[in-house]
Formats: structure tokens, C-alpha cells, sequence
């Protein structure tokens, strides 16, 4: 039940004009709907250079576009079968964390129901469940596998199987991966007995992520998921994830300040660890002091994991950023799964806190909880209301009403087209485009207007900056390109010696 009303409203949040549209989901929903067509796993956006209008899926790993494609495949639109994976991944999600602290806290649902509250009120975690993201499956398989880890650690093929089904939905399922597989390994047993069980929790994704890797090997090269590297700037992604976890204890919505927020942030991440100190001193008393009841080995079974599971989401995320993705912000997506396993660990480690405790100590604790529960409220009313009403990402009013859009909708007929946002083309014209050259491969300008000029291509360029790709702007300049046509939020360019055959509405 609580898992049905937790899907429902997950479903609810992302009616029209959602769910919210970021740049990463035009590739989960372009390889969702090639998939169901039986052209294998391609996007709708391509390289400036590339001969093809489509590109092989690598950036992404395919678990999130196949859960897209199963509802899709039996003739529901993309956009509503995203929906629809998202709340049943919600009411997993519920499910499962409620049945965790239901098993670590006793026969009392309380404080299954407080937790499963307080994650839903959490902004990152509503926040990923606006949009089209992997971010709600992954989350739905992070509390599966922890379900399986607590309720049946003879199985470490079932824990194995549900991380191995992360790892294929995010790159950063590693992690999950990588805690099962010591779990397993780290539990009473002899060697031989431990390592066979760290073998079958890693082979479900050793099989199915190494088919991925080396099927998007073979289809874009060494370099087709990630480069490798050391990149810096890594203060600053730092000071993103600072300012995250501060949102996540001391919640506003956008814009609104509060006088000494970092320091009240900064209190209260103290007091959390010190209630995680105090549940886990207390769940190792309850266990020697009776090992025979069920709840006290569930209680520091659930913490243990969802600390260790936690430093290794840690570790991936950093190291990925450090070496693998320079493009990796420490944000509300990045940051969601570590909240829901601090969430879980904190609900376990308070229901301990709480027994035994005297009436001003629950006093607090119960203050602190509902003066969070109302800047949880107030911020998420915010964020939803202004989702539900005016759409988040490219599914804003500014890009549905883009003149822009609407002139190539008109005009593009079936020109060929290149943008700095290909992402709102396949979004709002449901057609691929190529991206712009990189911003620093200036040497790439001179090929790409000839590039144009051969296929007799248009250029949307939208006034709104494109990271990482070269400015319209500048190339318009450079390139000497012709402006076809000015809206009010881009301009439409061609090749300087090129007369492009647009279409005119009749």
C-alpha cells in the first residue's frame, strides 16, 4: 500500500506539461524508441562530422531505455511510458526501504512510514523524480539490493542480480557491484566459502556489463563510453556538493536564502552523524545482548550495508569524476542515491536512539524532524508546483513556444540540421540533428562550414548557451554563415554560399 501511494504520486507529479525534459533524456527516450523500431540501441543526436543523422547509444548504459521500451513496445508513447517507469519504480523503492526499517524496527510500521516520508519530502529525491531520468530505477534498484542483502544473505545471487541491474541503468552501479561483492566476501565463513560467494554475487554484472562494454567497444571504439584522463577543477565540484548536501539539510526553494544556513547545515550534519554513532553502538548491544531476535541483526545488518555501500558509491563518484568525466557535478542527481542510503541508515540508527530515551531528548529529535519535514514541504511545493505548471528543462513554456522550433517546424521540412541544443530538436520536432563542433576544436570550423554546404544543412542556433560547444555566434563570424532567419530566442544559419531549400506552409 504504501508503495502504491508513493507510484501514484510519482505518476501525479510528472503530469503535463511533464515530465521535466533534461538533455540526458532525449538520449534514454531516441534509444527507447529505436529499440522498439528493431534499429538496436541509437540516439537522435550525432557529431557535427558524422554521416549519420543517429548515433550508437554508449554514453549511457541501456537498462533505463529498455525499461522505456517495455511499456512503448505495446504502442504507449515514449513520453508517458517514462512516466510510468518512474512511479513503478517509485512504489519499488517504497516498498522495499518500507519492508527494510519494518525488519530492522520491529512488528511497528511508524517508523517504516516516517522514513519512507521524510525520502519523499527529501528535494533530490523528489527532484530526479520530475523528469525522464535513470535516476528513480536506479534508486528502486539500490533499495532492492539492499532488501536482499538484509532479508536474504544465504542468496548472494539475488543482491548480485539487483546490482548488477543498477550497474546496467548507471555507470555508477559499479558501486553498488562492488559492495555486494565485498559483502559477500566479508562474511563468516572459511576463504573458499567467501570467495565463492563474492563469485556469485559479481558474475550477473560481469556477464551482462561486459556483453555492454564490449558491444559499445566494437560500435564506437576505445573511447565510446568515456575518456580517460586526469582532469582538475575538482574544487569547484566540491564546492557543488557542499552546497547539495546543505540544500538536502537545510531545504529552501530556488533563490531563497537564510541567515547562517551553511552553519545550521553544518550543526545538523553533526548531529546526524551523531545519532549514526549512537543507533550503530546501540544495534551491537541489542545483538550480543540477544542474537537470537531477528530485528537486532536486521538493524546492524541494514546500517552496516548502507554504510558500506555508501563508501563506495563515494569512491566510484570521485574517482569517476578525477579520471573518467570532468562533467560530473556532485548534484542532486549525482547525490540522491548517497542521501538514500544516509536516509535509511539515519531511520534505522533513530528508531534505536529513541528507545530508552528520556522525554527531552525525543523532544528534540522530534522538533529538529519537523522543522526539517516544513522546509522539506515548502521547497518541494516550489519545485513541483513550478514543474506541473510551467515545465522543467526543455520542457519549459520557453522551449514548447520557441519561435525557433516553430520556424524550423514551418521551414526545416527535411533539411537537414545542426544545433547547439539538438536535444530541443528531438524533444519539440521529434527529429534527429547534429551537434556543433566543441568549443575548442577550432580547427574543425573550416570543415564544418563545408560540411553544411554539402548537405545543404540549417543551423538552429538558440540564443541560450550550449556548454562545452562552440558558440552560433562566433561561428556566424568566423564562417562569414548566412542568417536565414531571427527569432526572438535564436537564429537560423546556412553556409555562406548556400541556398537552402526550405519549405513554406501552406
Amino acid at each position: 500500500m504504501c508503495g502504491l501511494v508513493v507510484g501514484v504520486l510519482a505518476f501525479w507529479i510528472t503530469s503535463p506539461p511533464g515530465p521535466g525534459l533534461d538533455p540526458d533524456a532525449a538520449s534514454y527516450l531516441s534509444a527507447a524508441e529505436s529499440l522498439i523500431h528493431r534499429h538496436g540501441y541509437r540516439i537522435a543526436i550525432a557529431s557535427w562530422y558524422s554521416s549519420d543523422s543517429t548515433a550508437p547509444l554508449t554514453h549511457f548504459p541501456p537498462g533505463y531505455s529498455t525499461a522505456i521500451a517495455v511499456p512503448a513496445a505495446v504502442g504507449i508513447a515514449p513520453m508517458l511510458s517514462a512516466r510510468i517507469v518512474g512511479a513503478v519504480a517509485a512504489a519499488v523503492s517504497a516498498a522495499s526501504i518500507c519492508l527494510l526499517i519494518a525488519a530492522a524496527a520491529g512488528a511497528s510500521l511508524v517508523p517504516a512510514l516516517i522514513t519512507i516520508a521524510a525520502l519523499a519530502l527529501t528535494p533530490a529525491i523528489v527532484d530526479v523524480h520530475l523528469s525522464a531520468l535513470s535516476e528513480p530505477l536506479f534508486l528502486a534498484l539500490l533499495s532492492v539490493t539492499l532488501l536482499a542483502i538484509v532479508m536474504r544473505p544465504s542468496q548472494p545471487a539475488l543482491a548480485g542480480l539487483a546490482a548488477a541491474g543498477a550497474a546496467l541503468v548507471r555507470y555508477a552501479g559499479v558501486a553498488v557491484v562492488g559492495g555486494v561483492v565485498l559483502w559477500a566476501f566479508m562474511q563468516r565463513d572459511s576463504l573458499r566459502g567467501r570467495v565463492r560467494r563474492a563469485l556469485v554475487a559479481a558474475a550477473p554484472a560481469v556477464t551482462l556489463q561486459g556483453l555492454w562494454v564490449i558491444r559499445s567497444r566494437l560500435v564506437a571504439g576505445p573511447h565510446g563510453i568515456r575518456e580517460a584522463g586526469i582532469y582538475g577543477g575538482f574544487g569547484a565540484t566540491l564546492d557543488v556538493g557542499r552546497h547539495t548536501i546543505i540544500d538536502w539539510l537545510v531545504p529552501l526553494p530556488y533563490g531563497e536564502t537564510l541567515p547562517l544556513r551553511g552553519a545550521i547545515a553544518l550543526i545538523l550534519l553533526v548531529a546526524l552523524a551523531f545519532v549514526l554513532a549512537a543507533g550503530a553502538r546501540q544495534a551491537r548491544r541489542d545483538a550480543v545482548r540477544d542474537p537470537r531476535v531477528e530485528t537486532n541483526d536486521a538493524a546492524t545488518v541494514t546500517m552496516r550495508a548502507c554504510g558500506l555501500l555508501a563508501l563506495c558509491y563515494v569512491g566510484v563518484i570521485t574517482l569517476s569524476r578525477l579520471f573518467a568525466d570532468p562533467g560530473i557535478p556532485f548534484d542532486n542527481r549525482i547525490l540522491a542515491p548517497l542521501e538514500l542510503l544516509v536516509g535509511v541508515a539515519a531511520a534505522v540508527a533513530m528508531t534505536l536512539w529513541w528507545r530508552g530515551r528520556g522525554l527531552m531528548p525525543r523532544a528534540v529529535l522530534a522538533a529538529l524532524l519537523l522543522g526539517w519535514v516544513s522546509l522539506a514541504i515548502y521547497a518541494d511545493y516550489d519545485t513541483v508546483s513550478y514543474a506541473m505548471s510551467e515545465g522543467a528543462d526543455f520542457a519549459s513554456s520557453q522551449w514548447r513556444e520557441s519561435p525557433t522550433i516553430a520556424w524550423a517546424r514551418a521551414h526545416g521540412g527535411n533539411v537537414p540540421l545542426y544545433s547547439n541544443w539538438a536535444a530541443a530538436v528531438y524533444f519539440h520536432l521529434h527529429r534527429t540533428a547534429r551537434e556543433l563542433p566543441e568549443a575548442d576544436d577550432s580547427s574543425a570550423f573550416a570543415a564544418f562550414a563545408d560540411t553544411l554546404r554539402s548537405r545543404h544543412a540549417l543551423v538552429l542556433a538558440f540564443d541560450a548557451p550550449s556548454p562545452g560547444l562552440a558558440d552560433p555566434i562566433s561561428l556566424e563570424r568566423l564562417l562569414s554563415l548566412r542568417e536565414v532567419a531571427k527569432l526572438s530566442d535564436g537564429r537560423i544559419l546556412a553556409a555562406p554560399d548556400d541556398t537552402v531549400k526550405t519549405t513554406t506552409p501552406r
